[in-house]
């Protein structure tokens, strides 16, 4: 900064590029404000649909969220009434598949403010390695956002199904001005399944790729996922033969009981 300094005074030339100039403040990004979804829904395999407030550090409005958090077959056809569950642990060892749906963002205080900015969002879920971010809408005060991402579970694991019960997605909110970079993230370190769903809960995946043989991660990962699934299988089948078996000594017992009714009567 002196030798820029003197140089001007020397009457020297001293431009110098825009990132070498001491002198430049680069325009940032600015943290606008954090809306937090309860996922209990999922844990019940429900839909989710709301709108949810945007809190500024002081806790006070900056926009809303439309936001859809939908359970869905691996197709991504949403599941209806008939595949809602009582009780979370039926899901323990089970693939899940859910769409996480940012729709619109409503009122939006930095853009009424100045009609030439911009917005994102941005969010991340359970062990997800890189933040997620929305592209980047500019000039409107109501920006529709409706992007969608499908993430899956291939095997449903007790602490992943305690986070959704327990725990909440933060969606930030971002605002752009113009000069500031948009903000970005590579998925090249996010997991994908065969269909292109980013898969989360991935502990079981990455205790296989710690043993070094990852030529053979596929392969070892699928006969680990169906030795499971056939556990779980043989699991309700035992369940189901120990219901049975308490109905039939019921109907036994209640047949018993009928023909000594009726010994008692002949008599």
């Amino acid at each position: 900064m002196e030798e820029l300094y003197q140089r001007f005074l020397d009457g020297e030339d001293s431009q110098v590029a825009q990132e070498d100039d001491p002198f430049w403040d680069p325009v940032e990004v600015v943290h606008l404000g954090s809306a937090h979804i309860w996922l209990q829904s999922l844990a019940y395999c429900m839909k989710y649909e709301e709108q949810v407030e945007f809190l500024n550090c002081d806790g006070l409005e900056e926009a809303v969220l439309h936001i859809h958090i939908n359970p869905c077959s691996p197709t991504g056809q949403a599941r209806g009434e008939e595949d809602v569950v009582t009780d979370p642990v039926d899901l323990l060892g089970k693939r899940m598949d859910f769409q996480i749906r940012l729709v619109q963002c409503l009122g939006t205080k930095w853009l009424k403010e100045d009609a030439e900015r911009g917005v994102q969002m941005g969010y991340r879920i359970y062990d997800l390695p890189n933040t997620l971010y929305t592209k980047p809408v500019w000039k409107i005060v109501n920006p529709q956002i409706d992007e969608t991402v499908q993430f899956t579970t291939l095997n449903a694991s007790q602490e992943f199904l305690n986070y959704l019960q327990t725990n909440a997605l933060i969606v930030d909110l971002w605002g752009l001005q113009e000069g500031c970079a948009e903000l970005s993230c590579s998925r090249l370190d996010l997991m994908v399944t065969g269909e292109g769903h980013i898969l989360v809960d991935t502990k079981k995946i990455s205790t296989v790729m710690d043993i070094g043989q990852s030529n053979q991660i596929p392969e070892l990962y699928l006969k680990l996922l169906k030795l499971e699934q056939e556990t779980e299988l043989l699991r309700n089948i035992n369940r189901i033969l120990r219901e049975e078996n308490v109905l039939l000594k019921e109907s036994i017992e209640r047949t018993s009981s009928s023909q000594q009714d009726e010994q008692i009567n002949v008599l």
